[in-house]
């Protein structure tokens, strides 16, 4: 029998009990726009990454992702036209940072960050070479010490 890596054995835990996952098409009630905004972030995932509780926070996600667009939008317009109505733009500046606060808290709880997506792979490959610099620093240590 071969022997399998640690990263063959990971693909085959990823895969969602031997069945083949399909990934789930945006709601109904999504403009066109913010239904791209779905198919991008649900197409960048495996298909079995999110779960049906997951609708209602993805769908906020992307209405709020266009919002903010939209929302820059106005503020570069109000900008360039030289148009510095100061209430205007402090409340576009407070919604665009309400917007990000709500997206950040959106991908973090739905585990899309880039910490969460990252390959275990790459956080062994990391792990191991951050204790090869620390087992190089106490070498380098010791030497100090008995010269």
């Amino acid at each position: 029998m071969p022997r399998r890596s640690s990263a063959a054995k990971e693909i085959i835990r990823a895969k969602p009990n031997g069945s083949n996952a399909v990934r789930m098409d945006a709601p109904l009630y999504l403009t066109q726009e913010q239904t791209a905004v779905w198919d991008a972030i649900v197409g960048e995932m495996p298909a079995d990454w999110f779960k049906i509780v997951d609708i209602p926070d993805l769908s906020t996600l992307c209405i709020l992702t266009v919002d903010i667009r939209q929302h820059h939008i106005d503020l570069n317009d109000a900008k360039q036209k030289k148009m510095y109505d100061r209430r205007h733009i402090r409340d576009l500046n407070r919604m665009i940072s309400h917007a990000s606060k709500d997206i950040a808290r959106l991908k973090r709880q739905m585990r899309l960050t880039h910490q969460s997506i990252q390959p275990k792979t790459a956080l062994n490959r990391i792990k191991r070479n951050n204790s090869e610099i620390a087992r190089q620093m106490r070498n380098h240590a010791r030497e100090d010490q008995f010269a």
